[in-house]
């Protein structure tokens, strides 16, 4: 047990994916593992008594650590106009990261033990994997959760784990069958691809101005003029929000300013664009941009005849009004080869 914690990991899913061969026909199968989750469709039933009887102590402290966890967890209201796994809600962020690393090496040291019966043994090997799918999944909900709000660090640590789901989902996802974290990975699969020999340079702010026509800001102390580009799980629908002088009209404009990004000589900014409707239109600098929007996650090259030589940009999106903060995600600027 003197092994770095990576190491002991690997180890462990190691042995899971080799029990999963041959302990499946024990009758412990994922759907009845124990494990609170960050999810809408919690993937848990009861232990059979029998095994429970034999559980170690260190896996009554991980199941009572959890208990305390999810009875603090927020409740929330479901929320009709969300239709995808994201934006997270908050229930599903009431369960930190650190919750998992905390609890984790109590699952190790249950593992270590001499003695175990075969079903138990089968049992604590699925229940690490569920517990790192899990883990994955919460690290992606906080990543989402602040980069909505403009967290600049958080775009590095949802690419992390955005991959760390998808390489996760392609090995487990047979096995470990949980709506939440499958509905996740697809939705961000697409905007991921997007990232590839690229890095990030940050990601725009989360408020925009909007107005009925382009370059037309209404006033800043409006504070009814400014609505979150991709909004949270309660701040949806957002023209249910909108003055009623703006919901009357069909379509509305965005308008956002950031600094001209810097890139290294041979490279090439990007806009990386959530998925939005076809007929959203784009202005740069009151410039209509050439692409034409396909209905996916996008890529734009910001080159330098299109950036000029402003140094500040602003970009204007003109969006049907009934979908305003539908944006699964902010939009990102990436550096990388044109």
């Amino acid at each position: 047990m003197q092994r770095h914690p990576l190491q002991l990991l690997w180890c462990v899913l190691t042995l899971a994916a080799m029990a999963l061969l041959s302990g499946c026909c024990h009758g412990l199968s994922p759907h009845r593992l124990t494990l609170p989750a960050p999810t809408r469709h919690p993937p848990v039933s009861p232990i059979p008594a029998a095994l429970r009887d034999s559980f170690p102590p260190e896996l009554e402290n991980y199941f009572n650590d959890w208990k305390t966890w999810s009875d603090a967890a927020p409740a929330s209201t479901p929320n009709p106009s969300v239709a995808t796994a994201l934006p997270p809600s908050s229930s599903a962020l009431g369960f930190a990261t650190e919750n998992y690393t905390k609890t984790f090496p109590a699952l190790l040291q249950c593992m270590a033990r001499d003695g175990l019966s075969e079903k138990l043994r089968n049992y604590l090997e699925l229940l690490a994997l569920t517990h790192q799918q899990q883990a994955i999944l919460s690290e992606t909900y906080h990543a989402v959760d602040e980069l909505q709000h403009a967290k600049k660090e958080a775009l590095p640590r949802l690419l992390s784990s955005a991959k760390q789901l998808q390489r996760f989902q392609e090995k487990y996802q047979k096995i470990l069958k949980d709506p939440n974290a499958a509905a996740v990975n697809v939705e961000l699969t697409p905007w991921l691809e997007l990232w590839q020999n690229r890095d990030p340079i940050g990601v725009l702010p989360s408020l925009w101005q909007i107005s009925p026509n382009p370059s037309s800001p209404a006033p800043s102390s409006d504070v009814h003029t400014a609505v979150r580009f991709s909004a949270l799980y309660d701040e949806r629908p957002v023209v249910a929000q909108l003055p009623e002088a703006l919901k009357k009209h069909r379509c509305l404009w965005l308008r956002q300013e950031f600094a001209t990004p810097v890139v290294a000589s041979g490279r090439c900014a990007f806009l990386i664009l959530p998925e939005l409707p076809r007929s959203t239109q784009i202005l740069l600098n009151g410039t209509p941009l050439a692409q034409k929007l396909s209905g996916k996650p996008m890529l734009i090259p910001l080159t330098a005849e299109i950036l000029g030589d402003h140094p500040t940009q602003c970009l204007e999106l003109c969006l049907p009004t009934k979908l305003l903060g539908e944006a699964l995600l902010p939009i990102c600027l990436a550096a990388g080869p044109l």
